[in-house]
This record gives C-alpha cells, structure tokens and sequence, in this order.
C-alpha cells in the first residue's frame, strides 16, 4: 500500500510541477493578460470535465489516469493557444469588428483544422487499445484516458474557450 501511495504522489506531483511550468512557459509567450487567462482557464475547466467523464465510465484515479491526464497538459494547452492565436489574428485582420463576430470568424476558420487535430492525435492510440494481456489492460486505461481527455479539451477548446474570451472582452470593441 506504501508502494501504490508513494508511486500516486509522486505521478501528482509530477503533474502539479508540470501544470506549472506549462503556465510559465505559456504566460512569458502569449504577453497578453486576455489570452493568458482564457487559456490558463481552459486548463481546469478540461480537467474538470475529463474527472467528470471518467467517474461516469467508472474509472478511478491511479497511477495510469494521472499519467495520462499528466501528459495530456501539454496537448490541452496547446489547443487553447491555437485558438487564442487565431482570435488575436482574426482581430488584427477586422479591428472593427465587434469581438462576437471576431470569435465566431476565428472558431469558423479553425474548425476544421481543430476536428482534423484531435482526430489525428486520437487515431495514434487505437493500436494501443487492440493490444491484449496484462501490458493491454495498463495500456487500455492510460489510451482511453488520453482520449477522453483529447476530447473534452476539443469540446473545451471549440465551446468553452470562446465563452471565456468574451467575458474577459465584455463584447465590445477594442
């Protein structure tokens, strides 16, 4: 039991370490206030929804779900940044316009490339969830939890995400 608790703490550990430098990293590159935290809130908003899904599925947390959930930040936080990136373009392009119609372009434009993303980056773990034996079933729940997270960060990313950003602009223009 030591074993399990001791090799649980330092998988969260790692992923709390992670999350923060992830949010460094993220905060010295986008140098915009708005687009830091639209991101940094995707973050806990995806987490949220993917520990919803898997209590619904029946999964607990464990060394495989953190591990998963762990190196699923990077993926999370790059979704965010795409599309904070394309709003920032789009208003650029159309300073103008009022920012609902500057989301909804930005999440137009970017749709399919978001759908063509994920699917992409889900497809890579299907030979994971065919293998079989013992390495099959670790490999079968660490492979669902990374898919489970891949999609709801693309819900997050595709719904939530624009939300966020309007809050933080009110809907004015700028």
């Amino acid at each position: 039991a030591d074993f399990v608790n001791d090799s649980v703490k330092s998988v969260t550990d790692s992923l709390w370490i992670g999350l923060v430098l992830a949010i460094i990293v993220a905060v010295i590159f986008l140098r915009s206030f708005k687009a830091s935290a639209t991101t940094l809130i995707t973050i806990p908003v995806t987490l949220g929804l993917t520990l919803i899904v898997l209590y619904t599925v029946g999964y607990t947390l464990n060394i495989m779900t953190l591990g998963a959930i762990a190196a699923s930040i990077g993926l999370i936080i790059d979704d965010a940044i795409v599309v904070v990136e394309q709003i920032h373009r789009t208003h650029e392009e159309n300073p103008d316009d009022e920012y609902k119609h500057i989301v909804q372009n930005a999440i137009h434009y970017l749709f399919p490339a978001m759908v063509g993303s994920s699917i992409s980056t889900i497809v890579i773990f299907i030979p994971f969830i065919m293998m079989s034996g013992v390495a099959g079933a670790y490999f079968n729940v660490l492979t669902n939890t990374m898919i489970i997270t891949l999609v709801c960060s693309f819900f997050v990313t595709w719904i939530g995400l624009p939300v966020i950003y309007l809050l933080f602009s009110n809907g004015r223009k700028k």
